[in-house]
């Protein structure tokens, strides 16, 4: 699916990040003990002292140790100074690419990122849409922690920790509740609390414990050591927590990888089901010839999702006869007042169904007005209604969103016309009532080019009638 990143409002979202003390202040140091005050143990360019708390012998945080800085790392003087960030789009989801590398030219030299392999899809569309703006050229790495926590802060601008480009997006890639959790090398967003992404993100020097709240995109292959220097030289008027010397990233330069992203549909579980046979189908269904063909989807305006739409029943009139859905009573009020708002504003009409999936997941996907799996209304909402993970938790008859991650719903949906196990990540809306034998008829016909997963014979939503609960 091609769909928006949700706009959540950044107008003044402070992205600083937090420094869990708890988590930090006893390091695990793998086969060293503490066992006599002021030993000292140096371990991946970091030096840890033991120290007594109380009646416990504890290893301290660990301090930068300098000897093992290369000699060779220098900076150049940088004209970077904060300013105003520049005005940028909210980015789409773009699923024709994905970032493969990103690399930080500073005036200490480059940084360079692996972000491929990594399971952060919608921040790395943001990270690249906002470098390929220039929205991180010429702006100062603004906050070094060096004890502790060992990351360089960047990101911001205006260099006061609370810039941003005006939308955020949901955290993902999270790593397990750990010691060394962010290992040194690591990038990861910061954020001022859950699903509030912006532009800041920091890179790790030296194993670091944190809770486990950034999302991670990408890993340090070359620059580390320029880091560890700028770690070196300590906070600007002492201390270990605040603005580095003068490092600036002067621009961004990006790969991509040329195998397309697959298309964000249902995910199966490893657990085996049967394959859908012929036999299973009724045999009264019969398909009209349909004018519909994929297009560019209309505009449609945004919905109010604070105003709960009373939506009964939807019926999609479609080329091989009406299939109902039944809506009451379902807990999904945000899913279903941006439904009413598309079929009210006719985006599904004459819209062909997309996909069709024949073993181990049994669907239907419709929806989508360009009928490539990638349109969208320019606007999502978060998930609701979510299942357990259960086997069948998607059982014959449900109606659930599409997505492309956690709250990216948009206007693709799909029909389940056997008993289904998937990850519980599709929000439910509606439970046909009438017209599932439309759909296993479809899945009679099978695939168009063979195989189980692919486009389906032409099975077109002609239009939709919306029937809502009387007051």
């Amino acid at each position: 699916m091609r769909l928006r990143v949700v706009v959540v409002g950044f107008a003044i979202l402070a992205a600083t990040l937090t420094l869990p003390q708890a988590l930090a202040a006893s390091p695990v140091i793998p086969g060293k003990t503490c066992a006599n005050v002021k030993q000292v143990v140096q371990t991946k360019g970091l030096i840890y002292t033991c120290v007594k708390v109380g009646k416990k012998l504890v290893w301290s945080k660990g301090v930068l140790a300098k000897g093992t800085i290369p000699a060779s790392t220098t900076c150049s003087s940088t004209t970077a100074t904060p300013h105003k960030p520049k005005a940028v789009p909210i980015p789409a989801i773009d699923q024709t690419k994905t970032l493969s590398e990103f690399t930080l030219h500073t005036n200490c030299g480059d940084i360079v990122i692996d972000t491929s392999g990594i399971n952060a899809a919608i921040t790395k569309v943001a990270q690249s849409h906002l470098a390929s703006l220039g929205y991180y050229d010429n702006s100062l790495c603004h906050r070094l922690t060096t004890k502790g926590i060992f990351v360089l802060q960047c990101g911001d601008p205006t260099a006061t920790g609370s810039g941003g480009p005006g939308f955020s997006y949901p955290d993902e890639n999270l790593p397990q509740k750990v010691i060394n959790n962010y290992p040194a090398g690591t990038v990861a967003m910061a954020n001022s609390g859950p699903n509030t992404n912006g532009s800041q993100f920091f890179l790790v020097y030296g194993d670091t414990t944190l809770n486990p709240d950034y999302s991670i995109w990408g890993k340090i292959t070359s620059g580390i050591d320029i880091l560890k220097y700028v770690a070196s030289k300590g906070v600007q008027g002492g201390g270990s927590d605040g603005s580095p010397i003068k490092f600036s990233i002067n621009s961004v330069t990006m790969k991509f990888a040329s195998t397309p992203l697959p298309t964000p549909t249902p995910t199966p579980t490893p657990t085996p089901t049967p394959t859908i046979t012929s036999a299973s189908n009724s045999g009264n269904v019969t398909c009209s010839a349909t004018r519909a063909t994929g297009h560019t989807p209309i505009s449609v305006p945004v919905p109010d999702l604070t105003i709960p739409t009373k939506l009964a029943h939807l019926t999609l009139h479609t080329n091989c006869g009406d299939i109902v859905i039944n809506t009451s009573g379902v807990n999904a009020p945000k899913t279903l007042t941006a439904i009413s708002q598309l079929a009210s504003h006719h985006f599904y009409d004459d819209s062909l169904c997309h996909r069709l999936t024949t073993k181990g997941i049994f669907v239907l996907q419709c929806g989508d007005p360009t009928a490539k799996g990638s349109g969208g209304p320019g606007f999502s909402y978060p998930d609701e209604n979510l299942p357990q993970g259960i086997p069948n938790n998607y059982p014959e008859g449900t109606v659930a969103m599409a997505n492309s991650g956690p709250n990216t719903n948009g206007s693709q949906f799909f029909l389940v016309y056997a008993d289904t196990t998937l990850n519980p990540n599709y929000t439910i809306w509606g439970k046909i009532s009438s017209g599932l034998n439309i759909v296993k008829y479809i899945a009679s016909r099978g695939v168009q080019t063979g195989g189980n997963d692919g486009t389906p014979i032409a099975i077109s939503i002609i239009s939709i009638d919306l029937d809502y609960e009387s007051k």
